[in-house]
């Protein structure tokens, strides 16, 4: 059972749903239609997948909720990481200015979230966002929330922006040096380097602007 208490996340529910995965999935494929999605790149990327129900324990223990804001502060604010930012603001500092420009963020926000959400790159995660946001679009508490992402993950196989190997990240799906949930990056990411595709993972101009 997990630890929040609510019945979806109960042994048995998560038994019982993951029995029920592969129709879970097919019933989805109206809402991928409408996004664009054709049907040899859903068949393509569904057919081979299994759920990763070590991801239902993650669930149910997200430090941002089992700990007191300042005790998580101190795990993402450190001096290293203050240095690496400054580092970075310098080694990329043509994207900075070029996406300042634009966009007239203060390029020391952006760098500071790429900072926080994984260490400026460092620890973003290896899970495959596909197989992760179709095992909580169909198994435990999030399931309507994250079937939004699952399609979005769809959507960007469908249009080439992130190679499927490139497409790996957080449990929870969140992707890139700087964490886009795949719903945030349909709404937001941009081509910034004119090369045909939005790439967040690879791309620092992409990043940046996005």
């Amino acid at each position: 059972d997990g630890a929040s208490g609510d019945p979806r996340m109960r042994a048995g529910a998560i038994r019982a749903a993951t029995a029920n995965f592969h129709p879970c999935i097919e019933r989805l494929w109206p809402l991928a239609a409408r996004r664009g999605v054709s049907r040899p790149t859903f068949e393509r990327y569904t057919a081979p997948l299994t759920p990763d129900l070590h991801i239902m324990d993650l669930l149910d223990n997200q430090p941002e909720f089992t700990k007191s804001f300042w005790d998580y502060l101190d795990i993402l604010v450190t001096k290293e990481r203050i240095e690496k930012g400054r580092a970075l603001l310098a080694k990329y500092r043509d994207a900075f200015d070029a996406a300042e420009r634009v966009y007239g963020v203060d390029r020391h926000i952006i760098a500071a979230s790429w900072g926080v959400e994984s260490d400026y790159g460092s620890e973003g995660g290896n899970r495959p966002v596909l197989r992760s946001t179709a095992t909580l679009a169909c198994i435990g508490r999030r399931q309507n929330y994250f079937r939004g992402e699952f399609i979005a993950t769809l959507e960007i196989l469908q249009h080439r922006d992130v190679p499927p190997d490139r497409l790996v990240g957080s449990w929870a799906g969140a992707f890139g040096p700087t964490q886009f949930m795949p719903t945030a990056f349909i709404r937001y990411a941009v081509d910034f380097d004119r090369d045909g595709r939005r790439d967040v993972v690879d791309s620092v101009p992409d990043l940046i602007a996005s």
